[in-house]
């Protein structure tokens, strides 16, 4: 955990200086970023364990991070990680994404390489296997009005509202845990938001 965060804290140096770079910097705030880390060193543990420790480590860092995170409109952490089991080495991909909607959303996938290329085949969850390509391509669409609604609102100084809750939540989270809270288990609706809309024509919400 604490070798990830001192990655992190490296990686948002790295896109700070890329973002001074004039030939990026003249996009202005339309300039989305992504880190993507790949350990090949293998790991001695569940799977559970490693979503676990990685959620943590994360959270952690968004939560004392989160402000420059904005600022470089860091819309997704993926680390690549190998496991030790008995058939021999599986490679997990872990991510905290906010690209499909929320504030850095976390998921683990199983991937399954090509044995001679190396490249991902397929990815799986630990019970079912990942969206089909007609289900991907709705999930591309929803991606597509996310980033464009988010980067709207960074042009304008502000921030996506529905990244507010996640980043309270998350915020709320690393302050418990930086409190000695560790050994309670933090419950999933530890903060909630609703939505309110309005109507125009009936002029109610």
């Amino acid at each position: 955990g604490t070798c990830l965060s001192e990655y992190l804290l490296v990686a948002l140096d790295e896109l700070e200086h890329a973002k001074l770079d004039p030939r990026v910097s003249k996009y202005g705030q339309s300039v989305t970023s992504r880190i993507y880390f790949h350990f090949m060193r293998e790991l001695a543990m569940e799977p559970g364990a490693i979503l676990q420790c990685f959620k943590e480590t994360v959270n952690a860092f968004a939560g004392q991070h989160g402000s420059k995170m904005l600022k470089l409109g860091t819309d997704e952490i993926e680390v690549k990680v190998r496991r030790t089991t008995e058939h021999g080495a599986e490679t997990l991909r872990l991510s905290s994404s906010s690209l499909g909607g929320g504030y850095m959303k976390m998921t683990m996938l199983l991937e399954h390489p090509d044995p001679i290329t190396g490249n991902p085949l397929r990815w799986e969850t630990v019970s079912s296997t990942v969206p089909s390509s007609k289900e991907q391509g709705s999930g591309n669409r929803t991606f597509g009005q996310v980033h464009a609604k988010r980067v709207a609102a960074r042009r304008t100084g502000s921030m996506y509202v529905y990244d507010l809750p996640g980043l309270l939540k998350i915020a709320l989270s690393a302050k418990l845990l930086h409190g000695g809270q560790k050994t309670i288990a933090l419950p999933e609706d530890i903060l909630c938001a609703t939505e309110v809309v309005m109507d125009w024509q009936k002029k109610e919400l």
